[in-house]
């Protein structure tokens, strides 16, 4: 932009075009895909201490209902990766959609969950399916509390 005004003077400045400002606007809310070389030097954590402090509060069946809905929200926040204070800080029952199957019997199939109030400009939507780990399965979870 600077180049621009010291080679053209008389024009006005690049950042009163409409279609640059469009342009740059919806860059701002793309994310990028991180390559081969993102992977190799980003840390990775191991999740197997928290599923072992999960696992260290009882079966689902047992377990008291505050600890329960701690279960619940921790198991979520993991499988989103959204925000602990801002994102999940936020859920209300409203926007839990429980996707079931209903014939003779109702089949659990999964769970939406829509951000209604997101710290960034988009709305966030997760769709979780469920899991073979029953006891750690933030969908069974959340059905039972």
């Amino acid at each position: 932009a600077a180049i621009l005004g010291f080679v053209h003077p008389s024009r006005p400045p690049m950042m009163r075009n409409r279609v640059i400002k469009i342009a740059l606007r919806s860059r701002r809310h793309t994310a990028p895909i991180p390559g081969d070389w993102h992977l190799k030097t980003r840390s990775t954590y191991s999740l197997s201490p928290f599923f072992e402090l999960v696992r260290s509060w009882g079966d689902l069946n047992t377990m008291s209902l505050e600890t329960l809905q701690r279960k619940a929200i921790f198991l979520i926040t993991i499988a989103t990766f959204w925000r602990p204070t801002s994102d999940i800080g936020r859920l209300q029952y409203r926007v839990l959609r429980l996707r079931l199957t209903l014939g003779p019997m109702i089949t659990l199939k999964g769970l939406d969950i829509l951000s209604r109030e997101p710290k960034e400009a988009r709305y966030k939507v997760s769709n979780l399916g469920m899991t073979s780990l029953k006891n750690l399965d933030p969908v069974k979870t959340l059905w039972i509390f």
